[in-house]
């Protein structure tokens, strides 16, 4: 709010709390005070400041009485004041004095100490949930600083979403501030848990491969409701769990040659099955969720070549993939060929070799996959040492090893020593 163009001007600073949210701050607009610019300060009054000292007001408004009014420094000066977050509100107002002076008259209102904070209503969330993700979100909320409104409404929505991730979709959280003296506040946090809404069906769109009774088998964590998923809780809706359930459902295109197969965002609904019922808790709402679902072209396998390999020809490596090609682009076929490649690679010692597949596609819907190898240095086995072995002597042990000092390193060797012993 700019300064009125009367003889009394005012300026309010919740102008400025806007532009600090909206993360944009210009300089705070003093408005018009040509008739006060340049005039001797005869006079500072302070009204609404209980525990901040005036002497600490002044040094950051940096206004003193003899002085001159400069609008550009006094803008600058109470953007700094309310960078501290000292303040909930900031008005100035400006009066002639004498002839040729002014009188500044700064009422404050002090945000108050959070000297506590509650939880009233906790059944399904406990305060070591809530303590964990003010953690991992980074609110800042802390005992004994000032009360961060901005930072309470992210912890009502914190508290929300972890309500949400245990199917309670309608979870509600408010806070309030309850005085324990007249600059300190306890803040309690009120929840309404709301009822726990179950999964009624999972539906999917745009499949004609597989129909939805296949694709909701191939999901493990999320369950249309029925006595069994009830009881293990698998008809609650998770996020996470369901983005698991849709990368197995999409596994299920891959491992039968739908190489392009995309599955879309979810959609969720919530709806009442019985919404003519007098309460939330007759009505039985459930949820209803829809996956979209673009299957694409199903692709045969091609050729394979090998590309950045040195220690091992080409036809050594290509035995992995034998009899693979020419049938379905099965993308098990790939991993198996893949992993006996890699296998190849780290029991010979070169444990940090790296195999990257490539898929190139050609007109007839065949797909031929190149494998990059970044073979990486080969080791051997330096000195073999045992520790916390109290009972059993080295040599002893050393008898179970499938690994000694000096040969190649073979992590196959490794896992079947530690079996043994």
């Amino acid at each position: 709010m700019p300064w009125t163009t009367t003889r009394r001007k005012r300026y309010h600073a919740w102008t400025v709390l806007l532009l600090v949210f909206s993360l944009v701050m210009p300089p705070v607009a003093l408005g018009d005070l040509e008739s006060f610019e340049g005039r001797r300060i005869d006079a500072i009054e302070f009204e609404g400041n209980r525990t901040l000292a005036e002497e600490t007001l002044l040094y950051y408004l940096g206004v003193e009485v003899g002085q001159t009014l400069d609008q550009k420094a006094l803008n600058d000066a109470v953007r700094s004041l309310w960078e501290t977050r000292l303040l909930d509100d900031l008005s100035i107002d400006a009066e002639a004095s004498g002839d040729d002076g002014v009188k500044l008259v700064i009422h404050v209102v002090e945000r108050p100490v959070m000297r506590s904070i509650d939880y009233v209503g906790l059944k399904r969330v406990s305060r070591t949930d809530i303590e964990e993700r003010i953690a991992a979100d980074r609110i800042q909320i802390f005992e004994g600083d000032t009360v961060r409104r901005g930072e309470l409404r992210r912890l009502e929505a914190a508290i929300e979403s972890l309500y949400r991730e245990k199917g309670y979709r309608f979870a509600d959280a408010r806070y309030d501030l309850e005085e324990v003296s007249p600059n300190e506040r306890r803040v309690v946090f009120t929840i309404d848990e709301g009822n726990r809404v179950r999964i009624d069906d999972i539906a999917f769109e745009g499949n004609t491969v597989y129909n939805d009774w296949r694709l909701r088998l191939a999901m493990t964590k999320t369950k249309q409701s029925g006595i069994l998923w009830s009881t293990l809780k698998k008809d609650i809706y998770n996020p996470a769990k369901l983005q698991e359930d849709l990368e197995k459902v999409r596994k299920v295109y891959l491992e039968d040659g739908y190489k392009n197969v995309t599955i879309g965002e979810p959609i969720i609904e919530v709806r009442a099955t019985k919404p003519n019922a007098a309460t939330p808790e007759a009505q039985k709402r459930r949820m209803f969720i829809t996956v979209p679902i673009e299957e694409g072209e199903r692709w045969k396998f091609g050729e394979v070549t090998i590309e950045g390999n040195e220690k091992y020809s080409d036809q050594q490596l290509l035995r992995a993939f034998e009899n693979r090609t020419g049938d379905w682009l099965r993308s098990k076929k790939i991993d198996d060929g893949l992993k006996a490649v890699e296998e190849i690679y780290k029991n010979t010692g070169f444990i940090g070799a790296r195999i990257t597949p490539e898929l190139v596609e050609r007109a007839d819907r065949t797909a031929d996959l190149i494998v990059h190898v970044d073979e990486g240095d080969q080791f051997r086995v330096g000195r073999i040492t045992f520790k916390g072995n109290t009972r059993t002597r080295d040599k002893v042990l050393r008898r179970e090893l499938r690994v000694q000092e000096g040969y190649l390193l073979s992590l196959r060797a490794i896992q079947n020593s530690l079996l043994k012993i």
